[in-house]
């Protein structure tokens, strides 16, 4: 979601053709193979109020990149799993913006570029136009739930209705106040414009809401009324014996968490080596939890999931943004991750330190992108 500005001379590393086009009109192309990249340059007179870049890719198993913004040192950066990736550009200042679209299969990219005026969220063009389109008389944004409070964990339904229908709209779950930035978790509408996401209650105490947010960016377009989530007391685990090849990331020491208690018996003719031994009060850290698990990951606005095993050999993992990639060498020393992503023609190396903010555990870190090691930021949580 938050895109970073870079440098031209990080993008411009193949072939390129430069076209021209205008505001409201769509231009065709194919990028071949050895081209790799097209860029389009939109001369942008004054009193525009925004406008939208818009690229359709001409297959299902597209998979592009687009660079856009003012002039050539203004540029932002987004790689999409999404064939039908969009852009708003809101309260943009007059001149040359220059929209990159790279190609990056080994295969020829067929494509379609619509740079369309806005004039405000309602009178821009949405996906499926037409009958049943979002327009005047249609139902307005709204989320909502029905329970004023909960306990931590509990299942929820929240309901929304008036959603633009684009793939990538977005309920959220924040702190009350919060930025729209700071969500506790999210779930995609899936293009509907109305209809029920479950969600869990957080772990942690306070005054929480839901928003419905547009097309995998931060603009709000409702907010639920407010809901508490309510203090409970967790029942006291029972005594539970250890086997001797259990590893300390799986249950019931994976479960345990900061502050929290358990009598664990080891049986007598376990090698020490193999196993928790002795008699003595062990506290939880951070740095016990294990990394076995799914975390929500945010990669440079990117979101999706990470999911780690591990076993005596190491560990594996996957990331999945929009599609399920593995991931090579996975370490993890209880305190920091490392792994790589390949990603085509690039590989994305990743590094990650762990930390708590109350109940939820994150990763935070940098990952960097190809020969020229291009950092990004990314975070995970749980």
């Amino acid at each position: 979601m938050t895109r970073t500005a870079i440098a031209t001379l990080a993008i411009v590393a193949h072939a390129q053709t430069y076209f021209d086009i205008q505001l409201d009109s769509v231009r065709s192309g194919v990028i071949p193979t050895e081209e790799i990249h097209h860029v389009y340059v939109l001369d942008l007179p004054a009193g525009v109020a925004g406008f939208r870049v818009l690229v359709q890719a001409g297959g299902d198993d597209a998979d592009l990149a687009v660079y856009y913004g003012f002039e050539e040192t203004e540029l932002h950066y987004d790689i999409s799993s999404d064939p039908n990736p969009s852009y708003t550009i809101d309260a943009p200042r007059p001149g040359r913006y220059e929209i990159h679209v790279m190609n990056l299969l080994w295969q020829p990219l067929r494509y379609e570029l619509t740079v369309s005026t806005t004039q405000g969220r309602e009178a821009a063009p949405r996906p499926g136009s037409g009958a049943g389109a979002v327009g005047p008389g249609s139902a307005a944004p709204s989320v909502s739930i029905g329970v004023a409070a909960v306990a931590p964990g509990e299942p929820m339904r929240v309901d929304f209705a008036g959603a633009p229908g684009y793939a990538r709209d977005w309920v959220g779950l924040f702190r009350e106040g919060a930025t729209d930035q700071a969500y506790v978790t999210w779930a995609y509408t899936e293009g509907q414009r109305a209809g029920q996401l479950a969600f869990d209650a957080p772990d942690e105490p306070g005054r929480y809401e839901f928003r419905l947010l547009e097309n995998d960016g931060y603009t709000r377009l409702a907010t639920s009324r407010p809901f508490e989530v309510r203090a409970s007391s967790a029942p006291a685990a029972a005594a539970v014996s250890v086997p001797c090849d259990q590893l300390a990331h799986r249950a019931p020491v994976a479960d345990l968490a900061t502050g929290a208690s358990a009598t664990l018996f080891c049986p007598a003719d376990c090698s020490p080596s193999g196993c928790l031994w002795g008699t003595d009060v062990v506290r939880a850290t951070p740095t016990a939890v294990p990394l076995a698990g799914t975390w929500r990951v945010n990669a440079n606005g990117h979101r999706g999931t990470l999911t780690f095993e591990g076993d005596a050999t190491g560990w594996r993992g996957t990331l999945d943004i929009g599609r399920a990639e593995p991931l090579d060498a996975v370490s993890f020393d209880g305190h920091n991750v490392r792994f790589t992503r390949p990603l085509g023609s690039l590989t994305q190396e990743y590094v990650g330190e762990l930390e708590r903010d109350g109940v939820t555990l994150r990763f935070s870190g940098t990952f960097y992108q190809g020969a020229a090691r291009t950092p990004y930021p990314w975070s995970a949580e749980r």
